[in-house]
């Protein structure tokens, strides 16, 4: 997704599935694409329309709605 310049609009999708990747749900500085995604998957399940997280998707799933601790840090 970081790769696209425009995202596509939320009631233009019919379902959104968000896999994994080397990064955590909040490395924002090392992965400054991250708040964009996380901010469209909270207006895509605020739409009512389907999302499935795998998971760092399922990281950035409750990230996005403020329910993700990175345990690894603490």
């Amino acid at each position: 997704m970081y790769q696209v310049s425009e995202l596509p609009a939320v009631h233009d999708t019919g379902g959104l599935v968000v896999m994994g990747g080397p990064m955590g749900a909040l490395d924002d500085v090392t992965h400054p694409q991250l708040p964009r995604e996380r901010n469209f998957i909270k207006e895509f399940v605020d739409a009512g329309l389907p999302m499935l997280g795998i998971c760092l998707g399922a990281q950035l799933l409750a990230a996005s709605f403020d329910l993700y601790e990175n345990q690894a840090s603490t």
